[in-house]
């Protein structure tokens, strides 16, 4: 029999010592979701229109690491929220069991689409 361990996942900050961080380093995409390319590029793209916007002088330097989280979070927190829950119901003997045999495709279906917003 062929396995993996636990996947254990904490969101990660956008932000670090000012450093705005994208891809794997900003935690973007709970491993149990997938998508995690494409959320990568996103936070890069969003991550380069932010400096762009610094540059022009439209966001004060004081301001980037900020107006980056907050942007980020309206990017990204949704995934998670629903990443996280759609773990614990997943992952919970009882429940998962319970809600596979209620909800089956249905379910899964749900889970990738939540999950993919």
């Amino acid at each position: 029999m062929i396995g993996t361990g636990p996947v254990f996942f904490t969101r990660k900050p956008a932000v670090e010592d000012g450093i705005l961080m994208v891809g794997d380093a900003a935690g973007v995409i709970d491993p149990f979701s997938g998508e995690g390319q494409a959320a990568a590029l996103a936070s890069g793209i969003l991550a380069g229109r932010m400096v762009e916007r610094r540059l022009s002088e439209e966001i004060p330097v004081t301001q980037l690491a900020r107006a980056y989280e907050d942007a980020w979070n309206r990017r990204f927190a949704r995934r998670f929220r629903w990443s996280s829950l759609l773990r614990l119901l997943m992952l919970h003997p009882r429940l998962g069991g319970f809600a596979g045999q209620l909800a089956g495709k249905t379910l899964i279906r749900f889970g990738i689409a939540a999950t993919r917003r």
